[in-house]
């Protein structure tokens, strides 16, 4: 029987985002406090900006949909709407990953196990190997180049940081999902940052991130 009605799914609306460097994530959300005012875009008293960093989405009481952090100072935060509330030791979440907008293209490649040579005078004829550590890959993002793009600011600087900084890339809904797509969460050191500029061209963003550690897939639903 010919095999039909495929899974295959599209390349679209797929979401890359930048998250904060691996040694401070602590996982999604991050959950602290802040006291906000009615009327007011500052929050003062906050807990903890570990972590924190402007474009990422924030909520709770009295923070509009869709706010997120447009700045961050010595224990407050300014949102980019202001809050409805005002109270004290409020809870807030805040989605650790800021989104890279207007990436066309993320290959990953090199995906592979180291292996050793464990050939033995009892192997006979035939060669052995030994599995021993995993290359998780690289990641080569591709995309337009948007200066004022909270993520495209974020992963330049973190092409200038020596530390690994944490990556989400949620793909679309396959068939069969109605709420999220798959996500995969990894750590990566931002090892190359290309820009080109083509005259009558549009100016593009090329980076390629050098995986390390092992990437967490979640199925979606």
């Amino acid at each position: 029987m010919a095999y039909k009605n495929s899974k295959a799914q599209a390349a679209i609306n797929m979401l890359v985002s930048i998250g904060p460097d691996a040694p401070d994530y602590t996982g999604n959300p991050i959950s602290i406090t802040g006291s906000t005012t009615t009327s007011s875009a500052s929050v003062t008293a906050v807990s903890s900006t570990v972590g924190l960093y402007a474009g990422q989405p924030i909520s709770g009481t009295g923070i509009p949909t869709g706010t997120t952090i447009a700045s961050i100072g010595s224990g407050t935060l300014t949102l980019s709407q202001d809050a409805t509330a005002t109270g004290s030791a409020v809870a807030l979440s805040v989605v650790p990953f800021v989104p890279i907008y207007e990436m066309k293209q993320t290959p990953v490649s090199g995906q592979k196990w180291d292996v050793e040579d464990i050939t033995n005078f009892q192997s006979g004829e035939n060669k052995e190997w030994l599995k021993t550590l995993l290359d998780t890959g690289k990641v080569a993002l591709q995309g337009n180049r948007v200066s004022t793009d909270p993520g495209q600011t974020l992963l330049k600087a973190a092409f200038l940081d020596q530390r690994a900084f944490m990556f989400q890339i949620i793909f679309p809904m396959a068939q069969g999902q109605t709420t999220s797509g798959d996500t995969v969460v990894f750590a990566a050191l931002v090892e190359q940052y290309d820009e080109t500029v083509t005259v009558g061209k549009s100016i593009t963003v090329s980076v390629s991130l050098q995986r390390t550690g092992q990437p967490t897939y979640t199925e979606g639903s």
